[in-house]
């Protein structure tokens, strides 16, 4: 999977394999409890990138499109598509995720691998325009928890940069979060926004 579901699929975010790297901060545990129908189906819907052309998107986002849809079952799904430079096809990807909700705040999470329990995760918040802005969490928090044994967890090495697994509980990672505050756990500034395509206005 490339970049391009990272960063328009977060709901659609996901780290792809096209290049060597994994999320540098992931959870074996989602935080709060799963969201309602009615928040579910705010996330369903055709999804634009606010800008296909920014430094911080992938440069083989296709247009900028991902689809999200909610089972039968009341799973959350999220899919496109994408051009394979080496097949020189388009594939497409399919991605469940996981929505959940905690305080005030709401959560998106995706496996890196279904055979681990990891996830990836971002905060997320769908605004009066109805547009879904995401933010990542900050890993230097989060690190220096699990290196002063705040939070259980372990930290990989340090490369281009470090890969920080949560292996606290929910409850022990909600605790924290409320405690350090949620600005100290993730960023200002959302780094993608999502609006819906026109048909789905």
């Amino acid at each position: 999977m490339p970049n391009y579901i990272t960063t328009c699929c977060l709901l659609l975010v996901c780290i792809g394999t096209g290049c060597d790297t994994t999320p540098f901060l992931t959870v074996t545990q989602p935080i709060g409890e799963p969201v309602s129908a009615v928040e579910l189906e705010k996330l369903r819907g055709s999804w634009i990138a606010d800008d296909p052309e920014s430094e911080r998107l992938d440069h083989e986002i296709l247009e900028g499109v991902t689809m999200v849809r909610v089972s039968k079952a009341g799973d959350l799904f999220a899919g496109g598509c994408f051009w394979n430079e080496d097949t020189e096809r388009f594939e497409a990807v399919n991605l469940k995720l996981v929505a959940t909700r905690f305080g005030t705040n709401s959560y998106l999470y995706m496996k890196l691998d279904p055979s681990e329990d990891r996830y990836f995760f971002v905060r997320y918040e769908v605004g009066k325009d109805k547009a879904i802005r995401m933010f990542l969490p900050i890993e230097k928090h989060f690190k220096q928890a699990v290196e002063s044994g705040t939070l259980k967890g372990t930290v990989g090495p340090n490369l281009i940069i470090s890969m920080v697994n949560l292996e606290a509980s929910s409850d022990a990672l909600q605790a924290f979060v409320v405690k350090a505050g949620v600005d100290k756990c993730f960023e200002k500034e959302p780094f993608i926004t999502l609006t819906r395509g026109k048909r789905n206005r």
